[in-house]
């Protein structure tokens, strides 16, 4: 154990009566000061020893390589979209414009004869022919539909009703705009039968609507009802019910109606290069939008995931109004909302995909009432990103990937025995893969070499499983399991390895991710902190000839406190150690200060200890040796002690001088106890 007990008795003293001693005298006391107990313990940490049957000790000691971890094995990248709207995108709807021109107004231009009709308004009479006759100029007002539209593609749509009980011949009709008198259309009719519709489409491209326009009957003709009376009514009429149809328009001043001006659900595509998901859930990420408009009218977005939820229960869905952009300018506007914790579903509109999510766009506006303008420079840019997207969990095929790696790892083992020479019996050898990824693995080595730097000598690891490919099983979850597989390296120069004393491992190895391809059929996965590490670990059982070896103690060490030690002059230390190791060993017991500075040693020479005596075919140590040693303390060693703060025991063992190999067990310990007999001057 690294912290052993410290034993300091204050002096707590019974003098033998109160009368006055002569100043010559000088007592003495016994004062315990070290009780420490070294164990193999004190080299290396509990957690690598393990025990054989027989209780010897076994050394586990394992060295990590670089391991696969989850950004090398799958990055989500940025993904953003942008779409550009113009007027042509927009809806102008249908705009009706009706008129009609009575039998009254026709008789009233046709002199003598119109006014016999007039005349006989209620009556049965024969209409007599009428031949070349203008119909009048009847004002058309559309401004509560539109100021202008100038026309790119579109249609009007004129359909003349005859309710008069006559024959129309030879109807000529004229349309234009009554402010600059620009000619819309222009059209002759050959005949329209009483009771009878005349319907025709007639294009607009290109052409001009002012809000304002003219509708005249050019010329009108009808043979009348040839002898035969028939009631006249003056308000029967002809219709005409003009529908205009825009497709697309060049600019217009228009109170446009509610619509979608995007309607759009598709499928947004990670190119992943090789990974094939299902799911993704996010640890952090972020979506931003970002939106400018030309319009002089608010405009309205929503954005939805269908396959995206918070998680996974609510859906992401965005919605947000775009302000309408000053005469001329440009209104901007920016949205962003952290995905933390989203699930994506990531197969697609219809679920049979992978690395796609189901996205819906819709950007409308509503009817305002408002008269305003628009131009096929008036647009909207949309510009939406998922950025900086971290992964916490994915699932689906992880694609097929090899990782090479060449590094070393540093050995520290030695640098905390402080051995000068090692002859170890038998040592084992293993690699070993620990993988936290949802998906078969497997390892395969190029070369792993032990170095001993400070003596510029190294070794090549050598074993006849050493280069065949390792299979490493997928790790499992719900819940998460990782999977560990270790291999025996078999016939192997690791025991020459380690009497190298390396202080450096390199290695040279490749880890191969689904090397037999998406034969598990989309199950793989991999969580953020998932990695795949490999490594060497070496099982040395204890039994050993070593020359330096070194157990070490360190415990607190302060005798400035103590009022009866300040009196102190002289003295000496007796020493009981307890040696259970087959080993002698060398002892030397330092004082240090508080930044652990050698003030002095209790011993000139490091002292001799005894090896334990050893007894059966096993040659185990049953019993301790036991070694009293006394050192003598004088003034200048005792000043040093009062300005000690720590002491360092230090105990190496040697090996036996035979070179015979000895098995270090459990139980064996080094224990040093020192009890101080102090001369003291005391006060009077």
């Amino acid at each position: 154990m690294r912290k052993l007990i410290v034993v300091i008795i204050s002096g707590v003293f019974l003098f033998a009566s109160c009368k006055k001693d002569p100043p010559e005298w000088h007592p003495e006391i016994l004062l315990p000061l070290i009780n420490s107990s070294l164990s193999i313990n004190d080299m290396v940490a509990d957690s690598l020893i393990g025990k054989d049957a027989d209780s010897s000790l076994i050394l586990v000691y394992r060295y990590l390589f670089n391991g696969v971890h989850f950004d090398e094995i799958l990055r989500i990248p940025d993904t953003t979209l942008t779409k550009s709207l113009t007027l042509k995108t927009i809806n102008l709807g249908t705009r009706v414009i009706k008129t009609s021109i009575t039998l009254g107004q026709i008789a009233r231009s046709n002199g003598s004869q119109g006014a016999l009709i007039l005349a006989a308004h209620g009556l049965s009479m024969p209409i007599p022919a009428i031949a070349n006759t203008s119909g009048g100029v009847m004002d058309l007002d559309a401004t509560d539909l539109f100021e202008t539209i100038d026309i790119k593609t579109g249609n009007l749509i004129a359909d003349i009703y005859n309710d008069m009980p006559i024959e129309l011949n030879n109807v000529i009709l004229e349309l234009r705009n009554k402010v600059s008198g620009s000619v819309i259309l222009n059209d002759t009719i050959a005949v329209i039968l009483p009771n009878q519709t005349f319907h025709k489409t007639y294009p607009l491209d290109n052409k001009t609507f002012e809000g304002q326009l003219e509708a005249e009957v050019v010329n009108i003709s009808s043979p009348g009802t040839g002898g035969n009376p028939v009631k006249i009514d003056t308000n029967d009429a002809v219709d005409l019910t003009i529908t205009i149809k825009v497709d697309e328009v060049s600019a217009a001043t228009a109170i446009f109606p509610a619509q979608n001006l995007v309607d759009q659900t598709d499928d947004v595509q990670y190119v992943l290069n090789g990974p094939e998901l299902k799911f993704m859930q996010v640890k952090t990420g972020l979506f931003k939008f970002i939106v400018s408009s030309t319009m002089q009218d608010s405009a309205f977005m929503t954005y939805s995931i269908p396959g995206a939820t918070y998680k996974g229960i609510t859906p992401l869905y965005l919605e947000w109004t775009i302000p309408p952009a000053p005469v001329g300018d440009t209104v901007y506007l920016e949205k962003s909302l952290k995905v933390d914790d989203y699930w994506y579903d990531l197969t697609g509109k219809g679920g049979a995909k992978y690395n796609s999510f189901e996205q819906e766009l819709i950007l409308r506006i509503d009817s305002t009432g408002k008269m305003m303008h628009l131009s096929l420079n008036d647009s909207f840019y949309i510009f939406y990103t998922l950025y900086d997207v971290i992964p916490e969990y994915v699932s689906g095929y992880l694609g097929q990937d090899s990782f090479y790696y060449k590094g070393s790892v540093p050995i520290d083992f030695f640098d905390r025995i402080q051995i000068d020479e090692l002859k170890v019996k038998d040592l084992k050898i293993k690699l070993f893969v620990e993988n936290g990824v949802g998906a078969d693995a497997e390892l395969i080595v190029s070369d792993i070499t032990a170095t001993n730097t400070k003596k510029g000598i190294s070794k090549s690891l050598s074993a006849s499983n050493l280069s065949n490919a390792m299979n490493i099983g997928r790790a499992l979850d719900h819940p998460f399991t990782p999977t560990s597989s270790t291999r025996q390296l078999s016939n192997s120069n690791a025991k020459e390895l380690l009497e190298l004393l390396p202080n450096t491992l390199q290695y040279e190895i490749d880890v191969r991710i689904n090397p037999n391809g998406n034969a598990a059929g989309y199950t793989d996965f991999i969580y953020h902190d998932s990695k795949v590490e490999a490594g060497l670990e070496f099982e040395l059982p204890l039994v050993f000839s070593s020359k330096g070896l070194l157990l070490r103690d360190t415990m607190d060490f302060d005798l400035s406190s103590q009022e009866l030690v300040k009196s102190i002059v002289s003295g000496e230390f007796n020493l009981y150690v307890e040696n259970k190791f087959p080993l002698s060993a060398n002892l030397q017991i330092y004082f240090v200060d508080e930044d652990f500075n050698k003030l002095d040693s209790l011993f000139a020479l490091p002292a001799i200890v005894e090896a334990g005596v050893t007894q059966g075919p096993q040659k185990r140590v049953y019993q301790f040796t036991e070694n009293l040693l006394e050192v003598a303390v004088p003034e200048q060693k005792m000043q040093n002690m009062r300005d000690a703060r720590h002491v360092l025991i230090e105990a190496v063992l040697n090996s036996r001088p035979d070179g015979e190999l000895v098995k270090i067990y459990e139980d064996y310990q080094f224990n040093v106890k020192v009890v101080a007999d102090f001369v003291y001057a005391p006060k009077l």
